[in-house]
Parts: C-alpha cells; structure tokens; sequence
C-alpha cells in the first residue's frame, strides 16, 4: 500500500499524477474504499511534463472533502478542506479507493481557515502538527478544538512557545489536550505549554467573564487574550514575564494589579482601557503615574510602557 504524507519531507522526483508520493511503511487509514464513502477521487496535475512538478487531489470521507496538494519543494499538503458538518473530526490518514494511503501528519491553517459551519474540530491521534501561517478561526464559528498527544507542533513550536502568536489560533469556548500530550496541556480549556509555566492561548467567549491566572504561570504569550470576553483579570504571584501584546485584547478590563515577582512588561501589553493600574510596593521595577486622570506604568528607568487609550 502507497503511504502519502501530508507535510513529508521526503519527495520523489520521478512522481506523477497517477502515482503520487510513496514512503515506506503503512498505518491505520480511514478507508473509503469498499463503503458508501467511496471517494470520488480526481488528480489534476499543473504541469504535464516529467518528472510532475505540482498536482492536487481530493478525497470525500465522512461527510468532507480534504483536497492535498504535492509539489517537489513541499511535498505532500493537506490545503483545503470543505464540509457542512458542526462537528469535523480530521482522520491521521485516508484510504483512497485505489488503496492508496494519504496520511495527515501536519496540518496548514490554510485548510482550516474556511470550515465556517464547524463548531466543534478534533484533530485524530497521528496528526503531529498544527500549523498557522495566518489566523484560525477568523472566519470560522469554531467553539471547541482537540488536540491529541501527537501534537507537537503548534505555530512556532515548543521549543520557541515565546513567539507563538496567539491571535493565529482563535477559539471560543475551549483548547483541549490530550493528557499524554508532552508538550501542550490545557487547564479548564485555556491552552498552556505543558510545564504550565507559559499561557498561550485563552479562548475568546468563555462563559465565565472572571479569569485568575493560575499559579505558576511565568510567561503570558504575545497575544495570548486576543479577541478575549474578560472583564476581570487576576495576575499570580509568581508570574515573571507579560510578552508584547499579551493582554492587549482585554478590552473590557478596568483593573489591573502587577505583581512583585514581574520583571518584564513589553510596550502595548497590558489591557488597553485600564482606569485603575497598580503595582505592588515589593516590585522595584515598574511604577505608575497618574497624569490627566489615568494611570501611566513607567520601568526603573523612566521608559514609558503603558498609558491608557484616549477617551478611556
């Protein structure tokens, strides 16, 4: 059996339309072949000579369509996939109905970016990566996301979860991770590297509109609260680092308290209607100023950091 993989580093140059990409080995697929599901495959290669340069196929299974994409420089692609179903749950791999394998190993935002009826999204275990080249969501209605343990990739990466943009991942309600998952996990659907030390993404209309940041945390990701429904946010002792644009999507927030242990706020982080700023008396490097009746927040050395939006 032919095993296709979507994001496979390995190419073949002497790949054609009618014979796509083939790697060793085969997993579990969801099949279509044999089923009402039978796919109504169909290969529509770009260029017409060889080797085959770029060609795309697509697959029907489970009620949507995923259309993969090969070219010699990316390999195999999921790019595009289209349904009308509320609840999409991505398989790890699809069996066309000549028994070739497609496998979805890595997946582009690009392919999600139009799931506009899909509210509830689960990504299957097998899938190792979740990639946002622009955002997720922004045109979606999508409420719950689940990630599984294979996961390991999600925008930037563990390995550099400080400049993961969160903006590119916009869910309502919840992110959830697989327990064994080694390097996200989510605390009551807010997702969080798996150490818990680094906030990455707090959903966008939860229910409830208190958040305290868990203890814990060290670092809130650069737009970690965009688009956020909060209206009263808790920072824990503990807490080290807020990266550029972390709370800048808190616009309903009034209040705020900066703990002792912070040592780094970054320009245009912090909520941007505060009425009320303060700073605690053990933190040596932040102070605030109120000038024209709202709080200005300066470092040790004068900078200004913050200072309110006009009319607020």
């Amino acid at each position: 059996v032919c095993c296709l993989s979507a994001g496979c580093a390995e190419q073949t140059q002497t790949t054609s339309a009618s014979r796509p990409l083939e790697t060793a080995g085969t997993e579990p697929a969801a099949s279509t072949a044999g089923t009402s599901q039978t796919p109504e495959a169909s290969s529509e290669p770009i260029e017409t000579s060889e080797p085959q340069h770029f060609f795309t196929k697509t697959l029907t299974y489970d009620g949507a369509e995923y259309t993969f994409e090969y070219s010699l420089t990316s390999g195999i692609s999921l790019v595009d996939i289209s349904t009308e179903k509320e609840e999409l749950v991505i398989p790890a791999a699809i069996e066309d109905s000549d028994g070739k394998i497609w496998r979805i190993s890595k997946i582009s935002s690009k392919a999600l970016y139009y799931l506009s009826g899909v509210k509830k999204l689960v990504l299957s275990e097998g899938i190792e990566g979740l990639n946002p080249n622009f955002p997720i969501g922004l045109k979606t209605t999508l409420e719950e996301l689940y990630l599984p343990a294979s996961l390991q990739i999600l925008g930037t990466g563990y390995e550099n979860a400080e400049d993961f943009q969160g903006y590119l991942l916009s869910v309502k309600k919840g992110i959830y991770v697989a327990e064994d998952n080694p390097w996200y996990c989510d605390m009551d659907g807010v997702l969080f590297t798996k150490d818990g030390a680094m906030l990455l993404r707090y959903p966008t209309a939860r229910d409830s509109l208190d958040y305290a940041v868990p203890q814990g945390t060290q670092m809130i990701a650069s737009h970690a609260f965009d688009g956020s429904n909060v209206q009263s946010l808790t920072l824990p002792e503990g807490l080290l680092a807020v990266k550029e644009a972390a709370l800048s999507g808190c616009s309903g927030v009034r209040k705020l308290h900066i703990p002792a242990s912070v040592v780094r706020i970054d320009k245009g982080a912090l909520p941007p209607n505060l009425t009320e700023l303060s700073v605690s008396p053990d933190n040596e490097n932040f102070y605030v100023e109120i000038e024209d009746g709202t709080p200005h927040l300066y470092n040790r050395y004068g900078e200004l950091l913050y200072e309110p939006r006009t009319g607020v």
